[in-house]
């Protein structure tokens, strides 16, 4: 989200200036739609003289978004109660929400329908009476209403939203908490600890080799893992997903391995290993769970069962660290056929029962931290 103008000289906006009008509302093909300007001048074409911030906020409020050159738009209409998806040329997408409680508020986009417009109602009009007719009516129908008998059709509408051929929209939410995140953790020998009062056991193991991500990680926002490039993708667990990103949520392709393209998963900050800069800390926004990691394997997830807020990354002190085993903590009883439930579980009349449960297969994504092999020598007495 940013605060600047689109790009132009001085106070003048490019995206503002003499833009096409759409004839058949006599608007700016930006600024489109049902609801006519408050404003007679946002009417007209714009001036250099007028095309300044503060008759951009009049339509784009105090936030927006613009793509990498500047050249598009993001922003949610005030006047029309719509997101609108622009460029200098033509408004190709509007974005709106048909929950009649919240329509025409300002909506988080991941709660937004996105549509371009097709020139036609999607409602029937009857001809003679002109009242809007059932989606779910046929162009054979007659009128219903008012014991009106008019032939009904579908009546035109302005085309404000062009639409592109094959086009996908992408929401990256965007988290809190990481105002939060202390500057250093350290793991040793199966312990996280984050502060002098916060120290997490990273898994029940007794011998492991804690060697390969022991150490000081240091918390950072522009220093990518040094495996994380195009041969990583050789890398894959059983859902055909990079190791280090593996989860239960779908995992799309990566455009390129820019840093950008880390912080899809990575978010705003993480954290990377002072001694060895392929082990990372980071918690992944599209799996929402912490993930420890290096170039080979995704060895613990860190996960808080009741943590449930959608804008915030989970705090330290609320996580629970594991790895995976294969299979699920809870089945199906095969006696009093309860489902998602553990070992020892009740009736649902409150009794114990004691019968077995069929535990699910589940992907293994955090494999834990190696068991190595010690020998123990055998002493003898002389």
């Amino acid at each position: 989200m940013v605060k600047k103008h689109p790009k132009g000289k001085g106070n003048t906006c490019d995206t503002c200036k003499a833009h096409p009008k759409l004839k058949e509302a006599a608007q700016m093909i930006q600024f489109g739609g049902s609801n006519t300007f408050v404003k007679p001048e946002a009417q007209k074409t714009l001036t250099a003289a007028n095309t300044t911030i503060e008759i951009w906020k009049e339509h784009a409020g105090e936030k927006w978004y613009l793509s990498d050159d500047k050249s598009c738009a993001i922003f949610f209409d005030l006047v029309q109660n719509k997101w609108h998806l622009c460029d200098k040329d033509n408004l190709y997408y509007r974005g709106n929400n048909l929950v009649q409680e919240t329509k025409g508020k300002m909506l988080p986009l991941k709660n937004i329908s996105w549509y371009f417009d097709t020139g036609k109602s999607l409602k029937l009009q009857c001809n003679e009476c002109k009242e809007r007719g059932e989606t779910n009516a046929t162009k054979k129908s007659k009128c219903h209403k008012n014991n009106c008998n008019g032939s009904l059709h579908y009546p035109e509408k302005t085309k404000y939203a062009t639409g592109i051929k094959s086009m996908e929209i992408t929401v990256t939410k965007v988290l809190n908490g990481y105002e939060d995140l202390p500057e250093e953790i350290n793991v040793e020998g199966g312990k996280l600890m984050v502060s002098e009062n916060l120290t997490k056991q990273l898994a029940p193991v007794t011998v492991t080799d804690w060697g390969r991500v022991n150490g000081v990680y240091k918390l950072c926002q522009d220093i990518k893992p040094v495996w994380f490039k195009k041969s990583a993708l050789k890398n894959k667990n059983s859902n055909l997903q990079m190791k280090q990103f593996g989860g239960s949520n779908e995992v799309k392709a990566l455009p390129s391995f820019e840093l950008n393209d880390w912080r899809t998963h990575a978010g705003e900050k993480w954290y990377v290993s002072e001694t060895n800069k392929n082990c990372v800390i980071f918690f992944d926004t599209i799996q929402r769970k912490w993930h420890l990691c290096d170039e080979k394997e995704l060895y613990y997830r860190g996960n808080s069962f009741s943590f449930k807020e959608s804008d915030k990354i989970l705090p330290f002190e609320q996580i629970t660290w594991y790895n995976d085993t294969g299979s699920s903590l809870k089945g199906e009883c095969s006696e009093c056929k309860q489902n998602k439930v553990a070992k020892n579980h009740t009736k649902l009349d409150g009794t114990n029962c004691g019968g077995a449960i069929e535990f699910a297969e589940k992907p293994i994504f955090a494999i834990g931290v190696p068991t190595i092999s010690v020998e123990i020598p055998t002493i003898t007495e002389n």
